[in-house]
């Protein structure tokens, strides 16, 4: 019996059990530390947000940039309703408002396509942007522009300046309240000083 042959292959098997130890440990390792990785993860990247790529969510936040985009796209939504597509505009905005706002701006819109009806002001309607603006003390987004009414080949334009705030919940934006008012006037930190001032 040749012993150096046989104690050469004990210790070729415990290398290859040493061997097949350490990757056994090392992707039990690298699975935990995904899994980990996988139920803390809190931040996303999205790439389709309207107008934007590479835009940043969050459970509870997303980046300047992708508020904007919805603040925009909403907005747009909001100024250009009339009797033709009322209800498509009430099912889209109704995925950014929170559910006590839904009401409220249903019945809004409800009333505004009434009156258009009965003031026969049945042309179509577009926004124009002018302005776009955020202010942190107050967490509000301002969106300044002109909601255009074209009727019998004449184009008619009203500025507006359009008023919200917004939180996310679960990777969801949510806009929590809206103000609409005729005029380009921003009313952030600045005017409120302003008006304080001029007291």
């Amino acid at each position: 019996m040749n012993l150096s042959v046989r104690e050469l292959t004990i210790e070729e098997a415990q290398k290859r059990v040493n061997l097949l130890t350490y990757i056994s440990v090392a992707t039990t390792t690298l699975a935990l530390v995904t899994g980990l990785a996988f139920v803390n993860q809190s931040k996303i990247i999205v790439e389709q947000v309207p107008g934007l790529n590479n835009v940043e969510i969050g459970q509870n936040f997303m980046d300047l940039a992708g508020q904007q985009a919805i603040i925009m796209a909403f907005t747009k939504s909001l100024a250009e309703i009339n009797p033709a597509n009322a209800e498509y505009q009430k099912r889209y905005i109704k995925a950014f408002l929170a559910p006590e706002l839904y009401t409220q701006a249903a019945l809004e819109i409800d009333a505004l396509v009434a009156k258009q009806a009965t003031d026969r002001a049945l042309g179509s309607y577009y926004f124009t942007v002018k302005n776009y603006d955020y202010d942190p003390q107050l967490r509000k987004h301002f969106v300044v522009g002109a909601v255009h009414t074209v009727n019998a080949a004449k184009d008619t334009s009203e500025p507006w300046v359009f008023t919200y705030t917004m939180r996310i919940e679960d990777y969801r934006p949510v806009i929590t309240s809206i103000e609409r008012e005729r005029g380009e006037t921003i009313k952030n930190t600045a005017w409120i000083q302003n008006q304080e001032k001029a007291k």
